[in-house]
């Protein structure tokens, strides 16, 4: 009987144990789930003549190529306290030299681990993945003329926002199209453009 009875009283602790790392688990995993944002940001890019090594308005010119558009993007896993991995998706219309529409599809990293003392929150995002144009860009052409509608896409990226207003950030980014080492087909070609966003986090 004082077998039983002992089994029975560790049958219970075990369940108890359990159904407390059960919970324990379940928070933590609502907790993480619920650290994870997405964001809208609408753009506002200037094009230039210079490759990504260049600095614009020093090494570099800005031409008359502009991108208006937006994205959103969706953060879907951590790694460690201060990075979070986020994939986007971005839609642009091209105005001046260039006419055509742009779609890039990308997975990005996001250090979120640094704040500006007393004034400004910040994070920085490094992203890679497929940009297609809905015809041959004329920077591109300008630069190799066989450059195609599918390239590489990059974008580099720093956010400032006030710790008061957290889910507002202003964004300065680099926009690059690529043929990432003849990856896609062509030994050159590719454009970049540098901008501002607004970003509103949910």
């Amino acid at each position: 009987m004082c077998s039983r009875h002992a089994r029975g009283l560790l049958s219970s602790s075990l369940c108890t144990l359990v159904m407390k790392l059960a919970v324990v688990v379940t928070a933590d995993a609502q907790e993480a789930e619920a650290d994870l944002r997405w964001a809208v940001t609408g753009w506002a890019h200037w094009g230039t003549n210079g490759d990504i090594t260049t600095v614009p308005g020093v090494t570099s010119d800005f031409e008359n190529s502009w991108i208006i558009g937006g994205s959103a993007a969706r953060q879907f896993a951590r790694t460690g306290e201060d990075f979070v991995w986020e994939v986007e998706a971005g839609l642009y219309k091209h105005f001046g030299w260039q006419t055509h529409w742009e779609g890039d599809l990308s997975v990005g990293l996001r250090w979120d681990g640094y704040s500006w003392p007393k004034s400004l929150d910040s994070s920085a995002a490094i992203a890679t993945g497929i940009s297609y144009a809905s015809s041959l860009p004329v920077l591109e052409e300008a630069v190799d003329p066989e450059t195609r509608r599918w390239l590489q896409f990059m974008a580099v990226e720093i956010d400032f926002a006030r710790p008061e207003r957290p889910e507002w950030a202003l964004v300065f980014r680099l926009h690059h199209r690529s043929a990432a080492w003849s990856l896609w087909g062509t030994d050159d070609g590719g454009s970049n453009f540098y901008g501002l966003g607004l970003r509103r986090w949910y």
